[in-house]
């Protein structure tokens, strides 16, 4: 699944303070995070989301691995997550 979560407005000062709980929750996963990090602006000046690329089960389980994720917890950080099965392998 690629999950991309853009912050909602005014949400820097929220989720400067969980960046540790979020980096360590998400090393926790081990392989079933393939790719993850911060979504920027085109100067790389300020982050406006995350993204994830995971490797699970199916939708339950990418849903139930985001909303254990901090930033998810905490509320208010995220303003809008899209979620999509993505297909590893070759075409």
């Amino acid at each position: 699944f690629i999950v991309q979560c853009t912050d909602a407005p005014d949400s820097a000062e929220l989720r400067a303070p969980l960046r540790p709980a979020h980096k360590g929750y998400l090393d926790g996963l081990g392989r079933s995070v393939i790719a993850r990090g911060p979504l920027q602006t085109d100067d790389g000046e300020a982050t406006t989301g995350s993204a994830f690329l995971l490797d699970v089960a199916g939708r339950a389980a990418a849903e139930t691995l985001l909303a254990e994720e901090p930033y998810t917890k905490a509320g208010g950080i995220y303003g809008h997550v899209t979620m999509e099965r993505w297909f590893f392998g070759h075409v």
